[in-house]
């Protein structure tokens, strides 16, 4: 019967481990995801000017 304890004990505190790097997890997440959306919106205008420049060229839709 104490081995059950002491099972149960070691369960929870892996339990509690897991749930910890999940919320690292999580917040390394939403931290690369805000990123990339300040960077996206940091070069929108970047990317209508090259967009403006390759039709200006006749390049539009060429790769």
């Amino acid at each position: 019967m104490k081995k059950d304890f002491a099972l149960g004990a070691a369960l929870s505190t892996v339990a509690d481990k897991w749930h910890d790097q999940l919320g690292t997890l999580l917040d390394a997440c939403a931290h690369i995801s805000n990123h990339l959306d300040y960077t996206q919106n940091a070069h929108a205008e970047d990317g209508a000017a090259f967009d403006g420049n390759q039709k200006a060229q006749g390049l539009a839709g060429a790769q």
